[in-house]
């Protein structure tokens, strides 16, 4: 019933297009666009229907449109008939022959399916004008007749070459897009497993820290000769906190082993990198419905090896800049900006959001910290954010962040990395020595990160 259906739809589709046509050479040849629409409705909406089957349906709608409009029209039902027959025919041939000269329309370019139009156009047509020579005693010069046919054919052939040829490209397009939005996904999917992972790992060390105090516990309260109920719930502690770290590692291992070998891109260049970020960033706004404007002002691009760190970063710096946009008005511009100052890349990620009031300012670092909330449920979140970003800063960068607010006027967060450092193995060593022999500071980077946030920590 499905293939039915489409199949008269075809034909509906190629009888209407038939009814808008010029009527030259002779009286009853009409140059219409349906033998244009007929070939490529057969290899695009009808490429999984009998091509025959198409043909007589658009054949039986053709014989009914016109006979019936001749027959109110004041023509005798036998003239109509005579008349409308040889078009009807003309279908039925124009099927038979491309089924004939094209077996698989899967495998078929648009090259040959133009050629196979071409000589289905011009056979049919001959078909046509010979059956109305017969039904219609109407004498044609056949040299002239097969010029003006085969002119006609080459016309319309090519106007199917270019419309499936544009169709491929189209369909092409989509694909590449398709392919790209996933890209995106899994990109920033794997960058947000870095911060993540950046933050397990340093958990980590605290678990083996508690582990080692319900050991250090158990044998106190062993050499303190306490109860025997307290012994074994010191015991089981240190026991449970030990196969909690297992779980974990295993966790860790799991995770790092499925990011390292799949979607490896080697270097990025940061303009790519910042691409991705105001895209994703944009459908996050749109999916929450809000009016904000990322603009992307960076006076330089290069290679990034650690890319999937940076964009860590970014993604985590921008999404704060959106919230905060969000739990004021709702409109806003988000502007990322860049620049280089002998050999140190500074970024800055700067809103026109609510901003930050000054007794907050010092414990937005904070590992849970936060001044965000569900206000379904009430609960806090998290606030290991900006807490993570600095600390992937520091230790896989060596480089600080800062921010400055104005409460009510905004806020600008600040990131200085050196340039060797963002670069990785691209970059010339010679630069990186020269980097940091004019910076000192930057030659124990997690010390100088740890000096800047001492009133945070």
């Amino acid at each position: 019933m499905r293939n039915l259906k489409k199949n008269l739809l075809i034909g509906l589709f190629v009888a209407l297009a038939s009814e808008f046509y010029l009527n030259v050479f002779v009286s009853n040849f009409r140059i219409s666009p349906s033998v244009i629409l007929f070939p490529i409705l057969i290899m695009t909406l009808g490429q999984e229907l009998r091509i025959m089957d198409m043909s007589v349906s658009a054949a039986a709608w053709i014989f009914c449109f016109r006979f019936l409009i001749r027959l109110f029209g004041g023509t005798a039902p036998a003239e109509a008939a005579i008349v409308v027959i040889p078009a009807t025919i003309f279908y039925l041939s124009y099927g038979a022959l491309f089924q004939l000269f094209i077996r698989n329309r899967h495998t078929a370019n648009p090259a040959r399916t133009a050629l196979t139009a071409f000589g289905a156009d011009f056979l049919s047509n001959c078909l046509e004008m010979t059956l109305q020579d017969l039904l219609q005693r109407q004498p044609l010069d056949v040299l002239v007749t097969a010029n003006f046919l085969l002119g006609i054919a080459l016309i319309r052939a090519a106007c199917v070459f270019f419309t499936l040829f544009c169709i491929m490209q189209y369909e092409a397009f989509l694909r590449n897009r398709e392919h790209e939005e996933r890209y995106q996904r899994l990109y920033l999917l794997k960058s947000g497993l870095q911060s993540e992972l950046y933050l397990m790992r340093k958990n980590t060390e605290e678990i083996e820290r508690v582990m080692g105090n319900a050991y250090r516990m158990y044998e106190s309260v062993l050499e303190a000769d306490l109860p025997e109920e307290l012994r074994n719930r010191s015991l089981a502690i240190a026991r449970d906190v030990h196969e909690i770290k297992k779980d974990y590692l295993r966790v860790i291992q799991g995770i790092e082993q499925e990011i390292e070998t799949d979607y490896d891109l080697g270097s990025m260049r940061l303009s790519d990198i910042l691409r991705v970020l105001k895209e994703s960033s944009y459908r996050a706004i749109d999916a929450r419905k809000l009016k904000i404007r990322i603009i992307i002002e960076m006076d330089f691009d290069m290679p990034v090896e650690e890319h999937y760190a940076l964009m860590s970063v970014f993604k985590n710096l921008v999404n704060n800049a959106i919230e905060a946009i969000e739990s004021d008005s709702g409109r806003g511009t988000i502007v990322i900006g860049g620049r280089r100052e002998d050999g140190i890349c500074i970024f800055t990620v700067l809103d026109n959001g609510p901003g930050i009031r000054e007794k907050n300012l010092e414990r937005i670092f904070q590992m849970g910290y936060s001044t965000k909330f569900d206000e379904k449920t009430g609960n806090m979140f998290r606030g290991v954010g900006l807490c993570g970003v600095r600390q992937m800063i520091g230790e896989r960068f060596g480089g600080t962040i800062a921010v400055e607010s104005e409460y009510g006027n905004g806020t600008t967060f600040t990131v200085r990395i050196p340039e060797y450092a963002i670069a990785g193995k691209n970059a010339d060593s010679r630069t990186a020595q020269n980097v940091k022999e004019q910076n000192p500071k930057e030659q124990n980077p997690k010390e100088q990160s740890g000096k800047e946030a001492g009133s945070n920590e």
